[in-house]
């Protein structure tokens, strides 16, 4: 209607109107956009990167299958005459000067070289005449070249159970890495190159080649037990901040940045009282307002994404009741598998099971690996039992976990959720068969929520088959909800 804001989407449709309804028929896209493993992509910032290099003249990048069926990215580059010949044609060069200006998810996969670029009778590109790149010599398999890259490696293939080498651009989630079992990779780096390794280190660029550059510019500080995790603090986009399950440590989301987006700041809100004495908050909006309190120590003016995991969401939720009364901008609330009434299970102390604990670190193996609760009386009993699982968490420290989890638990018991005037969306876990309970419990409280059922049990909602379906829904709902303006508050769907 006239004077409503509208925005440009990019997707090309007809629209047939009736009375009463508008149909819309989807013919493509009216640029070149693309979208790959969950990730909206422009060829054209990826043929930017490369005309950039002095003995570039022309690049274009198109999606192509692999003889494996994997659709990736090829990039079909002509060098520029007046250059060195011998740069251009070499396509490793090429993708070393492109991987210092693009995110890794949207590095092409192949690079070849063309005298020069096919073009159909009217002047574009013909893709049918671009010629198919040869796969075996573009192989992701890279040597390690360095004594870091090698150690990283070797830990990569010892913890994760790899029999093949393991490349200095092998991705650790890809091989099967975990949160949880990324903090034994810390642990064995620290004591084979005695050298300080964060978990954001880890998170933020899995690879060895990566995680070996980290190590040279480290400052020091380990950040795992921190009330603030940087799980990715470089980017320049809206930053999204994850708040703690039960269990009280922001771990289990590190698998979460591989689907967000390189350019997109990640924070984890962890319980406080773990490494140092604090005094526990007496309701759960005192304790979203510590949170608040963080969060605006990295983003003083918003806008903010909220994502919570169970207690988590319930949390991040009165957080965003709490901004919204301050003035300032929620960008998007997410929340998985969170009920706003008491939780149908019980997470009090005694009835945490350790196998929960492991969940919420983000250990994904079989939860019968250890048995018992978490009980004082067993906690060496425990720590005895998965040894090496926690390297970096002492007896104390489990003991302040527990402790603060009872406390939490009962604050959940005792909190009443305010009214959130925007939207929200819910992951739901649909293995425990509670249907539409979790998002029904919403009522009331949200503007608007829409379900997402996820094929996961509660406590395997951050594992990764979850996130694999998780994960690009969420970006791309953080993106749209970025497009639209902070005035107006973004759809459910």
């Amino acid at each position: 209607d006239p004077g409503e804001r509208l925005y440009r989407t990019g997707d090309l449709v007809t629209a047939t109107l009736t009375r009463d309804t508008v149909e819309l028929r989807y013919l493509g896209r009216s640029d070149s956009q693309i979208k790959l493993r969950g990730n909206r992509i422009e060829p054209a910032e990826i043929d930017a990167a490369l005309t950039a290099h002095p003995a570039v003249a022309q690049s274009a990048t198109r999606p192509r299958t692999t003889p494996a069926g994997d659709t990736v990215l090829v990039s079909y580059v002509v060098a520029d005459t007046t250059s060195d010949p011998k740069t251009a044609s070499d396509p490793k060069r090429l993708r070393a000067f492109a991987a210092e200006f693009l995110p890794r998810q949207v590095m092409p996969a192949a690079i070849v070289v063309l005298d020069r670029l096919p073009l159909t009778p009217s002047g574009k590109l013909d893709d049918r005449a671009l010629p198919t790149p040869d796969f075996t010599d573009t192989a992701r398999y890279r040597a390690p070249t360095t004594p870091a890259e090698q150690a990283v490696a070797e830990i990569f293939a010892d913890i994760l159970g790899v029999s093949s080498p393991v490349g200095a651009d092998d991705d650790y989630f890809d091989l099967g890495g975990n949160s949880l079992s990324a903090v034994r990779v810390i642990a064995a780096l620290r004591k084979r190159l005695d050298a300080t390794v964060t978990l954001p280190a880890i998170l933020t660029d899995p690879t060895p080649a990566g995680i070996a550059a980290a190590l040279t510019r480290t400052d020091g500080a380990a950040t795992e037990l921190e009330v603030l995790l940087p799980i990715r603090p470089r980017g320049t986009r809206t930053p999204v901040f994850f708040v703690h399950p039960i269990v009280g440590l922001s771990w289990c989301y590190g698998g979460f940045a591989r689907y967000l987006g390189d350019d997109r700041p990640l924070y984890g809100l962890q319980t406080p009282n773990v490494r140092t004495e604090e005094t526990p908050a007496q309701s759960l909006s005192e304790l979203a307002s510590r949170y608040v309190t963080e969060i605006r120590n990295i983003a003083p003016d918003g806008a903010y994404h909220l994502i919570g995991w169970s207690l988590g969401g319930v949390i991040a939720h009165e957080m965003a009741v709490q901004i919204r009364a301050s003035g300032r901008h929620v960008a998007s609330l997410t929340m998985l598998d969170a009920f706003a009434t008491q939780p149908i299970r019980d997470v009090a102390a005694e009835h945490l099971q350790a196998a929960d604990l492991l969940a919420g670190l983000g250990y994904a193996g079989p939860l019968d690996l250890v048995h018992g609760s978490l009980q004082s009386s067993t906690l060496e009993d425990l720590l005895a039992e998965v040894e090496g699982l926690l390297p970096t968490l002492s007896p104390e420290h489990i003991r302040r976990l527990v402790a603060a989890a009872s406390h939490n638990s009962r604050l959940l018991r005792e909190h009443t959720p305010g009214v959130f005037d925007g939207s929200a969306i819910l992951f739901s876990a649909a293995r425990d068969g509670h249907g539409s309970a979790a998002a029904d419990s919403w009522t009331g409280h949200v503007h608007a929520v829409t379900d997402h059922p996820v094929e996961s049990t509660h406590w395997q909602i951050c594992a990764p088959d979850a996130l694999a379906v998780i994960g690009p829904i969420l970006a791309d709902r953080l993106r749209r909800s970025e497009i639209v303006s902070p005035a107006i508050e973004p759809e459910a769907d």
